[in-house]
């Protein structure tokens, strides 16, 4: 397959405390260096976002300006470097199989692809968790990246999709920007009927931590705000009861929470999903049914050590699509009766409930090692 030799590096300056930026210039610059002593002519840039949604935006621009000219091979794809955190991730993703592929994906129903795909997609773990990077074995040293993007295989990837309207073709976005940090209070963009996602899809209590932590006005950061979030909604949480209908069958009754994963971790840490692999063609589910609080503290120390799997209250189930509909006599979050249930993935808030939550096989081009 042709190389790319167009790298286009975005980068979040706020992620991971200004590392971020100190990854972009890294990766940069070694780039550079690969240009300077090897055979291949590169193009390299570098580019900051500055609100949320600019990632996307930002790519989804260069593949249409990306010309696909160079003097060793006809049209090789450019190469969007995701140099930020999952959430920045997730826009450069959506970007690129909506901007390569929308025009075949509405009619198959997935992701198809040539054999060179016009763009694809480079890895520069620089946030605070980087669980897409860790699932696919991205390292963190700046040249060795620069070695994955130069040297390595583009390999297709599945890719989860979330869709509000229940139509699970295509699976495509349908425009607007990235949700990315909300106001407080905020719901998820009513354009964004279908959202692709790199990790894991949660509803139910982690989603409404997530929310807590996103709301919160407290000098607090990372795995202290969200053990302070998650101690926090547990006080006020009432589990909803809602019907989730895959592969396995169906099943009605009380949904604590229900992780929805492409990868087997969230929150740098917590491998809630043990075996799922993003090469497998499906999504691995935990899903948590009625519990205490008492029982639900207890529980997590094991997803931290990934024993929870083997817990009387935890059924892992894997299917290839999920739909998730209400069966409370109101669509109302657990937390607050005016807002629905939220959707969160990659760290951002992305649907609400009632959604179609799907794997799609091989949705994209990673470089990889």
């Amino acid at each position: 397959m042709t190389l790319p030799d167009t790298f286009v590096i975005i980068h979040n300056p706020t992620a991971g405390s200004g590392r971020g930026s100190r990854t972009a210039d890294a990766v940069a610059a070694a780039l550079q260096n690969y240009k300077s002593h090897g055979d291949r002519e590169l193009n390299v840039t570098t580019h900051p976002t500055s609100a949320p949604g600019d990632a996307e935006k930002i790519a989804e621009n260069a593949i249409q300006n990306h010309t696909g000219k160079s003097s060793n091979c006809a049209n090789p794809p450019i190469c969007i470097v995701a140099c930020g955190g999952d959430g920045t991730v997730q826009d450069i993703a959506n970007a690129i199989v909506n901007t390569t592929h929308s025009g075949n994906a509405g009619k198959t129903g997935t992701a198809s692809h040539t054999n060179t795909p016009r763009a694809i997609l480079g890895l520069a773990p620089a946030g605070r968790c980087n669980d897409f990077a860790r699932a696919l074995k991205i390292p963190t040293d700046s040249d060795k990246i620069a070695q994955i993007l130069t040297e390595g295989t583009p390999r297709p990837i599945d890719l989860g999709c979330v869709t509000t309207d229940g139509v699970t073709s295509g699976c495509v976005t349908t425009g607007g920007d990235s949700p990315g940090s909300v106001p407080p209070g905020n719901s998820p963009p009513a354009q964004s009927t279908h959202r692709y996602f790199c990790t894991i899809a949660a509803l139910g209590f982690d989603a409404a931590v997530s929310r807590y932590v996103n709301d919160m006005w407290m000098p607090l950061r990372g795995t202290p705000a969200y053990i302070y979030g998650t101690l926090q909604t547990l006080l006020r949480y009432k589990t909803p009861t809602l019907k989730l209908s895959g592969d396995f069958g169906d099943y009605e009754g009380p949904v604590f929470f229900a992780a929805n994963a492409n990868t087997p971790s969230y929150g740098g840490a917590m491998r809630i999903a043990p075996e799922a692999d993003p090469t497998d063609g499906n999504l691995d589910i935990c899903l948590v049914t009625k519990i205490s609080r008492l029982r639900a503290l207890r529980l997590l120390p094991s997803v931290m050590s990934a024993t929870h799997p083997s817990r009387p209250q935890v059924r892992m189930l894997r299917t290839k699509t999920l739909t998730v509909t209400h069966l409370d006599a109101h669509l109302a979050s657990p937390t607050n009766p005016d807002k629905p249930i939220e959707v969160w993935a990659d760290g951002e808030p992305i649907a609400t409930v009632p959604v179609t939550i799907r794997c799609v096989p091989g949705a994209i081009k990673i470089m990889l090692p």
